[in-house]
């Protein structure tokens, strides 16, 4: 029988189809090892890291970042680790705060709605207590060191403070006297119930949203720590004292004699409360000073000053 003979074409023919079948054998290999995972997978079929942290969302990187913002945070003096979380949340809702601010506001609350997450007003703080829309005072608490104001400074009878807040109050008012200037106390102590009254007595022609902003809920005024003032002139009535000749004098010295303006326009998203010139608050003449010259909120020197030297 004759050889059959081998033509060029032919030849080349053969070699396509071999090429064709090793192709596909080394990609079905491929896709059979990368399906299932296994562990041999030569590193040439592996997932890479970056597909991987596309996969997960996460990464070498992010970890980094999030190591790096918690030392960040942990830089600061009033850092507490069992509020890391509540950092990093808010520091992710508010990107322009530097962590500094995001330690303070997360350590005031502001993290939290206003009412929620409340707490008993530490008493033993003394002139410092706090009472705001986060920590409260009992139905039944009531300074037992409370003075009337004299007839000279008050605008009517029965206007109280602490002893000591009391007495402060009667040097600056005389000192504005001095000055040319009228200062009268309008309403200091409160009691739960007379608050209450007047909480819900605005309700009835206001929503309770709105009411929020201008007046505290019963338990959390700082009228009943028998530490803060509505002020008013003899010309001018409480909640028009911003009118007053002497209001701009009285803002400038108050410290002097430990009182602070609690409630202006710049703070209130840290307060809650709007803007309030009548209201002033007694923390001491040390406090007063330097929430004065910092223009920083009661709030913010307790937690960045007080507390640390509290512990």
């Amino acid at each position: 029988m004759a050889k059959r003979k081998t033509t060029p074409e032919f030849k080349a023919l053969a070699a396509v189809v071999v090429l064709a079948a090793v192709a596909l054998i080394l990609f079905i290999v491929k896709t059979v090892l990368v399906r299932d995972n296994d562990e041999s997978v030569p590193a040439a079929l592996a997932p890479t890291a970056e597909d991987t942290q596309q996969t997960l969302g996460t990464s070498d990187t992010d970890d980094d970042n999030n190591s790096s913002a918690a030392n960040t945070f942990a830089e600061n003096s009033n850092y507490d680790a069992a509020n890391l979380e509540r950092y990093e949340e808010y520091q992710k809702n508010n990107p322009t705060c530097d962590a500094k601010t995001v330690v303070t506001m997360v350590n005031i609350g502001l993290d939290r709605e206003f009412y929620t997450y409340t707490q008993a007003a530490d008493l033993s703080l003394g002139n410092y207590i706090i009472v705001n829309k986060y920590n409260y005072l009992s139905e039944d608490y009531q300074p037992d060191d409370l003075v009337e104001i004299s007839d000279t400074n008050s605008s009517r009878g029965g206007c109280k403070l602490r002893s000591e807040a009391a007495a402060a109050f009667e040097k600056l008012a005389d000192a504005a006297r001095d000055a040319g200037y009228s200062l009268l106390a309008y309403s200091g102590f409160r009691s739960y119930d007379f608050q209450n009254t007047i909480y819900n007595n605005l309700l009835k022609n206001d929503t309770k949203e709105n009411v929020d902003t201008y007046s505290a809920r019963p338990g959390y005024s700082e009228h009943q720590t028998g530490l803060a003032m509505d002020v008013c002139s003899k010309t001018e009535i409480y909640t028009d004292y911003e009118k007053d000749e002497g209001c701009g004098w009285v803002h400038e010295n108050m410290h002097k004699y430990g009182f602070i303006l609690r409630y202006t326009e710049e703070n209130s998203s840290v307060t809650g409360y709007m803007a309030e010139a009548w209201h002033m608050r007694y923390v001491g003449v040390e406090a007063a000073t330097y929430i004065y010259e910092n223009n920083i909120t009661f709030e913010e020197y307790y937690d960045t000053v007080l507390k640390g030297k509290a512990e």
